[in-house]
């Protein structure tokens, strides 16, 4: 009884009952909010999608810098070479 009570908590208007996994609420600011529980399979299959996702876009900004300077390489050698002719 008392192991149950303990386990019964009011959180922000909601009652858990049990342990839970995760929890993640959005911000206050966010247009909606919601609660998921998710089990740690789910949570690491989450972020491991999100660190894909994170490190595929690093990737692409690196490679554009890249260009960019490459391009920009490029053009300062063309105009000291007509400079120089």
């Amino acid at each position: 009884m008392i192991e149950l009570e303990e386990q019964e908590k009011e959180c922000s208007g909601l009652t858990v009952i049990g342990p839970l996994k995760d929890v993640r609420v959005s911000s206050e600011d966010s247009p909606v909010r919601q609660v998921q529980v998710l089990s740690p399979e789910d949570l690491q299959l989450t972020e491991q999608a999100a660190y894909e996702r994170g490190k595929k876009e690093a990737e692409t900004n690196l490679q554009e810098q890249l260009d960019l300077m490459k391009a920009e390489y490029v053009t300062k050698k063309n105009k000291e070479l007509a400079d120089f002719c």
